[in-house]
């Protein structure tokens, strides 16, 4: 016998976590490449308004500002 209650609840937890990840995952990204690209250069790098979608298969970024390694 299918437990419907439980089946539900599932299905929601599933939709929450999906929707909750669409929703920080731009967040998360813009750091991850703020810090790797800081790694790399040697300098601050900050990464402004970035927008990913997994569904719509991009990456757009509105402003990348790296500052002076020498500074």
């Amino acid at each position: 016998m299918i437990r419907w209650k439980g089946v539900l609840f599932l299905l929601i937890l599933v939709a929450l976590i999906f929707i909750l990840s669409l929703i920080f995952t731009d967040r998360w990204l813009e750091n991850q490449l703020e810090r790797v690209g800081s790694q790399i250069v040697g300098a601050k790098v900050e990464i402004e308004d970035l927008d990913f979608s997994f569904l719509g298969a991009h990456l757009k970024i509105a402003k990348l500002q790296v500052t002076n390694p020498k500074h």
